[in-house]
Order: structure tokens, then C-alpha cells, then sequence
């Protein structure tokens, strides 16, 4: 399958002396952080135009499904510098460990991006009808990160190997060597200052972190000992840097945190407990 891009058609009805809206980036599943959905600066729709919206191009991005699982959500970056000019990109990735961009304006592809590994296909096995629970492959969606120092916008992107990749969002082209941060199923990355973070299940451990900034690549994490966390959209951080998640069916006797919402904060270099809710 492939992403879609709709319009509502206003353009064409503008004048042309109208200044063109600015361009509002996604660049994070959940619009934020705190993954509250809110674009705030989208001014564009309102309860009037919306009905007006149409289909402008679609595409096919040669993504093979693994169980339930084919596509994440698209991510919008502006003002990138591709070799054939500043464009707009949208930016998705698939199960199968691949990423596609296409140009905004036009659908076309303007690069992509694919990783094998061992284990990632296994003979006689069809991907399609693995159990849902484990797909395998990349289940996480990428996050996009601020402009370096050269004015290159990372894209950040764990691929089914836990390995993470550091790739230059205008051209695909790797930015930094990958390093392995961790297996298993997992949700959005959220990116919040010089921190990744990355909800996981089915690895032993339910968040994963490590700060952007440490050479030494160290992989902090915090299990909450039964139920896995949930959620696609990952962990949520607020403004104290908790990062907050919810857990599966399970068993609830701490340090057991099944069937509960829970916060981790890091301290010092390693992520602790800071709270957690259980409904009763």
C-alpha cells in the first residue's frame, strides 16, 4: 500500500497576491511529545473548506505487510534541502524495514531506503500470516529531529535488528553509524531535547532510552514486569521529562505493573520508576 495526499482545493480560489500559508511540520507521531494530536498552527482547515477536501496523488511504496502490520503514520518535514531543490517531503515507514519519501507537491519519490538482515525472513514463512503480537520488522515510526549544525534534519528509525539509524531526512543518506539500541516490538520514537525514548514489548523491557549526545551510546531501560507497554504511539513526555505509557493484561503486584499507567524518569544514567496509576 501507500500514502495519500488530500486538498481542499482551495488554491486555486486564492488570488494571486495571496500570501501562501506557511509550512507546518509533523515530524513526530502525535504532532508533540506529549502526543496530544493538536497541530497548533494549522490554519488552513476549517468546519467551512473541510468538505472540500480531495484526493491529490497517492502511491505505491513497495512495502511488504507482516501480519496486521504495513504502513506507519506519515511524517511532514518543510525546507529540506534535496538534490533537486528545497522541498516538503512526506516520510513513512513500513514493516518490512523500509522508508519512502516522496515530494509533497508532486508524489514523486524522492528517495528511499531498505535493510536486510538475519533473521528477517524466514524460508517457507509467510510474512502476512505471522501472529499479530510479533510481526517482526519495523513496527516503530520514525521521528524527525531539529536541524544540526549544517542544517541537516536527522531522521531517527530503529529497524526490526533494534538497530537505530540516523539518516539525513532530505536525501535518506546516513548521518551517523548505526548503533544498536534494542529488539523487539516497537512503538513511536519521541525525541525530547537530547533524549530517545521508545516504548517496547515482548523484549524484556518496556521503555528504552539513551541521550543523543553520550559517545558511549549507553541503552538505559525500565521493565514493568508484566503486561508490556502499549500504545503505537509510544511513550508520552511531559514537562518534567517523566515519559508515561500504558501496560497490558498482566499481573499487578509491584514491581509488577500490569493493567496500569505508568511514568519512568531518568536519573542519573539509569531510568527509575517516578509514578504510576492502577484503576481498581
Amino acid at each position: 500500500g501507500g500514502p495519500r495526499l488530500v486538498d481542499h482545493g482551495l488554491a486555486a480560489q486564492r488570488p494571486a497576491t495571496t500570501t501562501a500559508a506557511p509550512l507546518i511540520d509533523y515530524s513526530t507521531d502525535g504532532a508533540d511529545p506529549q502526543r496530544t494530536g493538536w497541530i497548533r498552527d494549522e490554519k488552513i482547515l476549517t468546519k467551512d473548506n473541510v468538505g472540500s477536501l480531495k484526493l491529490q496523488w497517492k502511491r505505491e511504496t513497495g512495502n511488504e505487510p507482516r501480519a496486521l502490520h504495513a504502513l506507519m503514520p506519515v511524517l511532514i518535514a518543510g525546507g529540506l534541502s534535496t538534490s533537486t531543490g528545497v522541498k516538503q517531503l512526506a516520510i513513512v515507514n513500513g514493516i518490512s524495514d523500509n522508508i519512502t519519501a516522496f515530494d509533497v507537491e508532486t508524489g514523486k519519490t524522492e528517495w528511499r531506503r531498505s535493510w536486510d538482515y538475519a533473521g528477517q525472513v524466514v524460508a517457507g514463512q509467510d510474512p502476512r500470516k505471522l501472529g499479530f503480537l510479533r510481526p517482526g520488522g519495523s513496527s516503530d515510526t520514525p521521528v524527525i529531529g531539529p536541524p544540526d549544525a549544517q542544517g541537516r534534519r536527522p531522521l531517527y528509525f530503529v529497524t526490526g535488528d533494534g538497530m537505530l539509524r540516523i539518516l539525513n531526512a532530505a536525501t535518506g543518506e546516513d548521518l551517523q553509524p548505526a548503533f544498536k539500541f534494542h529488539v523487539g516490538k516497537g512503538w513511536s520514537l519521541n525525541l525530547v531535547g537530547n533524549v530517545l525514548w521508545m516504548a517496547n514489548t515482548y523484549a524484556g523491557v518496556s521503555v528504552v532510552a539513551t541521550k543523543l549526545d553520550d559517545p558511549s551510546h549507553k541503552i538505559m531501560t525500565w521493565n514493568s514486569g508484566s503486561g508490556g507497554a502499549w500504545g503505537r504511539r509510544g511513550v508520552a513526555v511531559d514537562s518534567t521529562g517523566t515519559a508515561w505509557f500504558t501496560t497490558g493484561d498482566g499481573i499487578y503486584d509491584p514491581p509488577r505493573y500490569a493493567n496500569s499507567v505508568v511514568g519512568v524518569h531518568i536519573v542519573g544514567d539509569q531510568l527509575q520508576l517516578k509514578d504510576y496509576f492502577t484503576p481498581s
